[in-house]
C-alpha cells in the first residue's frame, strides 16, 4: 500500500518508521546496533509502497555509509574477517575474537561498523558519538541506551497537567485531526528514555521531545544536560544558520552564517528567553543560503520561555546536528529520585524545499492551531489604546477621559491603563506590591471610575471600550509590604551574602507554590473585585535573573522550575477567567516565545515603536510568528525611542498585519494629525479583513535586512503581502522607509510565485 500522509508507519523488516505530513516525510530507523537514526527529511517522496520506500532509504543509507568508511575509517570498527564494508550486514552474527577479547579485558567488545559519530542519530549519549550530546546522565547507565520497544498511538499524548504545560495541541472546534505520536523507547539497565514524535500533517509539522525515567528502586540519577531533540543534517555544498538575535529596541533581528567544521551555540541564561536570542534555528542547504522563494531548509522552534540552549555542531565529515533544549548552569543537574520521571519541553520542527516563506507558512499554521489558546484562534485581537508613551506614571482620570475622547474616534476597542494607576507609582521605584488602585489619581471610585468614563464617552449606539491593565506580578519594589512580611520569598542565592535590584525590583520565587498562590490571589481580587470588568492584561517583566539557588527544593535547577511555576500561574488563569486576554511583554520582546504563545495570544514586541525599527523586527519575527501575534502601535512622532520623525502611513503600514494599537497622546493632535490618525485607525480595522487576518498566508516581499534591498531601492526598503487562505484575495503593504539616494525610482513590485492563484483574474484597488 502507497504511504499515508499524515500516518506513521511501521516496516518490519527495515525497522523503519516513516512519518508522513501532507507535504513532507520524516523516516527513521532502529539499527543493529539498537541506535535511533535518520535516514531522510524532506519533501514527500510520492508513489511507493511503505515497503520499497523503506528499502530504498535503506540501501541509500548503506551507500552513504560505505561512502564515509573509504572517506574515514578511523570511526569504522574491523569485522572478524576485516571486511567494514560488509560490517552493516553482519551485525548479529557471534564474533568469536570479539567475546573471546572481551573475556580477556573484561568488557563488552563491539567490533561493528560504522561508528556513531558518522551516523545521523536521533538521540545521543554514547562515548563514540563525539559531537553535541541530546543527555548527560550521572551515573552513566549500565551500557548503552538501546532500542527496547515503541508505541504508535492516534492524536497526541499530552504532558501532564496539560493546561498548565506548554505544548502543541490537538486540533479543535470540530475540525478533523489525523495526528498521531509515535514513542521509541531506549534504555540501559534501571533507566528508560523516549523519543516522542508527534506528527501534525495538516501544518507539516513534527513536534518532538525527550522523557527520561528512573525505573531504580534504590539509586537516584542526575541529568546534567537534556535537550528536546537531536537533528542529524546529511552533508551539502554549503551550511547556513540563520537565527535572531538583538538586544533591547532591536529584537528579531536577522542573522546569517555559514557553518564550518565546530559548534556554534546560543541561548539564553536570563530566565526568560530575553531579547538576545530566539529559541529558533533555520538551516538552509546548498550554495543559494537564505532564500525567501527557493532552497532547502530547515527550521526548529523551541516551545518554551525559560534559560536555553540551542547546539549548531558541523562535524568533519559535513554533517551537521542541532540540539535544542534546556540550559543549565555549570554545576546543576535535574534529580530523579527512584520511580520519578522528567520531560523536556517540546521542539517543532519543519522543513521546506521552496525556500523559508513557505516554512515561515508552516510555522505561523502551526502556531495558530496548535500554539495559541483555543479560544484565541478566531478572536481578532482588539486595538488597543495604551497610555504609556502619553502619561508615562502621570495616570490620573482627567487624562484618561481627555484620551478616551479622541480614543473613540479613532476605533479604538480597548483602552489600556498602563504603569502608574497603583498605589505609590509615581516613578519606577516603588509601588511594586499588592496591586491596589491609587485612589488619589483616579479619584474615589479607582478603577469603577475608569470603566464610567469608557461608557461616558461612548458614541450613542456604539460599544464601549473594553478596559486593560498594566501589570507586573512576578517583581516587587524594595519598599514593598511583599518583602516585608515575607523575605524568604525573594529569589536569592544562599550561597553569596550579595543580593543585587534591578530597575529597582527584586525578584518573586514562582518556584515556590506560595508565590504562585500570592500572585494568583491579587489577580484573581483584581479582575474579580475592582469594581470594573478587566478584559486585558499586559503582563510585564523588567529585569532579569541574576542571584538565584542552583536548584529548587524539589531538586530541580531553579530557572526550570520557575518556568514551570510562571505556566501555573498563567494557565490557572487561563482556566478561571477564559475571556481574558494577557499580552506578554519583559521591557518589550524580552520574553517573545513558543512557550509563552501557549497562554498568551500576543506579545509586545519592542518598546521601540519606530516603524522603520519595526520593519526590521517584522522581517526577522515572521520567520516563525504569524504577525498577528505581534503586538505594533502607532505612535508618536518624533518616535520616543529614537527620535525620528515619521509620517502616519508609514507608522500604519508596519502594523496592519499585526495585534495593533496606539501609543499616542490623542489630546495634543491638531485637527489634521487627528484625521489622518482616524483614517489609520480604520486602515487597522478593515485593510486587512478578518478571515486573512487570522487564517491569511504571509509573505515577505522587499527585505529591509538585507544590502541588496538597500541597493536596487535607493534606500530601505519594506514590502509584504497578505493573502487570503484560497488566494481568492491579497492585501500588499510597500513602504520606502530610508531614501538614502535621491533621484532614484524604486523597482516595480514583483509578487513571489504561490501568493496569486494563476487561474483567477485579480481587480487591482
Amino acid at each position: 500500500k502507497s504511504v499515508k500522509k499524515g500516518a506513521i508507519q511501521y516496516d518490519e523488516k527495515e525497522r523503519m518508521f516513516l512519518l508522513s505530513t501532507h507535504h513532507t516525510l520524516y523516516a527513521l530507523r532502529v539499527t543493529a546496533h539498537g541506535d535511533l537514526e535518520q535516514i531522510y527529511y524532506g519533501d514527500t517522496i510520492e508513489g511507493e509502497s511503505t515497503a520499497a520506500l523503506a528499502a530504498g532509504l535503506a540501501s541509500l543509507e548503506l551507500h552513504t555509509q560505505k561512502v564515509l568508511n573509504i572517506m574515514d575509517a578511523t570511526e569504522y570498527m574491523d569485522c572478524a574477517d576485516g571486511d567494514t564494508n560488509n560490517a552493516q550486514d553482519k551485525s548479529n552474527n557471534p564474533n568469536p575474537i570479539a567475546n573471546s577479547l572481551g573475556g580477556l579485558v573484561g568488557a563488552t567488545i563491539h567490533p561493528l561498523a560504522p561508528g556513531r559519530n558518522s551516523q545521523q542519530l536521533e538521540f545521543s549519549c554514547a562515548a563514540d558519538d563525539y559531537k553535541a550530546q541530546t543527555l548527560a546522565v550521572a551515573p552513566s547507565p549500565a551500557g548503552l541506551l538501546v532500542y527496547r520497544r515503541h508505541a504508535v498511538t492516534p492524536g497526541k499524548r499530552f504532558l501532564e497537567p496539560r493546561e498548565l504545560m506548554a505544548q502543541a495541541r490537538e486540533l479543535g472546534g470540530g475540525e478533523a485531526d489525523t495526528s498521531a505520536t509515535l514513542v521509541v523507547t531506549l534504555g540501559a539497565g534501571d533507566m528508560e528514555v523516549d523519543v516522542v514524535y508527534f506528527v501534525c500533517p495538516k501544518e507539516d509539522v513534527i513536534v518532538r521531545r525527550v522523557e527520561v525515567r528512573n525505573m531504580s528502586k534504590t539509586d537516584e540519577l542526575r541529568l546534567h544536560k537534556l535537550m528536546s531533540a537531536t537533528l542529524d543534517l546529511d552533508s551539502a555544498s554549503k551550511w547556513t544558520l540563520t537565527h535572531l538575535t538583538g538586544a533591547w529596541g532591536r529584537e528579531g533581528t536577522r542573522t546569517t552564517q555559514e557553518l564550518q567544521p565546530g559548534t556554534v551555540s546560543y541561548g539564553s541564561k536570563r530566565g526568560i528567553s530575553s531579547h538576545m536570542h530566539q529559541p529558533f534555528a533555520l538551516l538552509s542547504d546548498g550554495d543559494q543560503g537564505y532564500s525567501e522563494t527557493s532552497g532547502v531548509h530547515y527550521g526548529a522552534m523551541l516551545i518554551y520561555s525559560g534559560n536555553y540552549l540551542f547546539e549548531i555542531d558541523m562535524s568533519e565529515n559535513g554533517r551537521v546536528r542541532l540540539n535544542a533544549g534546556l540550559s543549565m548552569e555549570p554545576g546543576a543537574s535535574h534529580l530523579l529520585t527512584p520511580g520519578q520521571s522528567i520531560a523536556s519541553p517540546e521542539v517543532a520542527l519543519s522543513c521546506s524545499g521552496c525556500g523559508v516563506n513557505q516554512l515561515s507558512q508552516r510555522f505561523h499554521s502551526f502556531v495558530r492551531s496548535r500554539l495559541l489558546p483555543p479560544e484565541a484562534v478566531e478572536r481578532r485581537p482588539l486595538m488597543l489604546a495604551n497610555t504609556w508613551e502619553s502619561m508615562y506614571f502621570d495616570v490620573t482620570i482627567d487624562k484618561i477621559r481627555a484620551l478616551v475622547r479622541n480614543a473613540y474616534r479613532c476605533g479604538v476597542e480597548l483602552f489600556v491603563v498602563d504603569d502608574g494607576w497603583f498605589q505609590d507609582r509615581s516613578s519606577d521605584s516603588s509601588g511594586l506590591d499588592y496591586w491596589r488602585p491609587d485612589l488619589s489619581k483616579l479619584g474615589p471610585g479607582g478603577l469603577s471610575a475608569v470603566y464610567r468614563v469608557l461608557n461616558e464617552e461612548a458614541q450613542p449606539g456604539a460599544a464601549p471600550m473594553k478596559l486593560g491593565l498594566w501589570v507586573e506580578p512576578e517583581m516587587c519594589s524594595p519598599t514593598s509590604m511583599v518583602l516585608r512580611n515575607h523575605p524568604n520569598w525573594i529569589l536569592k542565592d544562599p550561597r553569596h551574602g550579595v543580593l543585587h535590584m534591578r530597575r529597582h525590583e527584586l525578584q518573586l520565587d514562582l518556584s515556590q507554590p506560595e508565590v504562585q498562590e500570592h500572585i494568583l490571589s491579587c489577580l484573581r481580587r483584581l479582575l474579580t473585585d475592582a469594581g470594573a470588568p478587566i478584559s486585558y492584561l499586559k503582563w510585564d517583566h523588567n529585569r532579569n535573573m541574576v542571584e538565584h539557588p542552583l536548584h529548587s527544593a524539589t531538586g530541580v535547577p531553579l530557572p526550570h522550575a520557575y518556568t514551570l511555576g510562571l505556566w501555573k500561574v498563567w494557565g490557572t488563569l487561563r482556566t478561571e477567567f477564559p475571556s481574558l486576554v494577557i499580552e506578554a511583554c519583559a521591557a518589550g520582546g524580552g520574553r517573545l516565545d513558543p512557550g509563552t504563545l501557549y497562554f498568551c495570544q500576543q506579545s509586545w514586541t519592542s518598546d521601540n515603536t519606530d516603524a522603520v525599527s519595526r520593519a526590521r523586527m517584522l522581517t526577522g519575527l515572521s520567520m516563525l510568528y504569524p504577525p498577528r501575534c505581534l503586538g505594533a502601535h502607532l505612535s508618536a512622532t518624533p518616535n520616543h525611542q529614537t527620535g525620528r520623525t515619521q509620517s502616519v502611513p508609514l507608522m500604519t503600514a508596519m502594523t496592519l498585519a499585526c495585534a495593533n494599537g496606539f501609543e499616542i497622546n490623542f489630546e495634543k493632535l491638531t485637527n489634521k494629525e487627528l484625521g489622518e490618525t482616524t483614517h489609520a485607525g480604520k486602515l487597522m480595522l478593515q485593510a486587512v479583513p478578518n478571515d486573512m487576518y487570522l487564517h491569511g498566508r504571509f509573505w515577505r516581499i522587499w527585505d529591509p535586512v538585507t544590502s541588496r534591498s538597500t541597493h536596487s531601492h535607493g534606500g530601505e526598503a519594506m514590502a509584504y503581502a497578505v493573502s487570503s487562505p484560497d488566494l481568492s484575495t491579497l492585501v500588499v503593504v510597500m513602504a520606502l522607509t530610508d531614501h538614502s539616494a535621491m533621484g532614484r525610482t524604486p523597482p516595480k513590485l514583483r509578487l513571489p510565485g504561490g501568493c496569486l492563484d494563476e487561474k483567477r483574474l485579480y481587480k487591482v484597488t
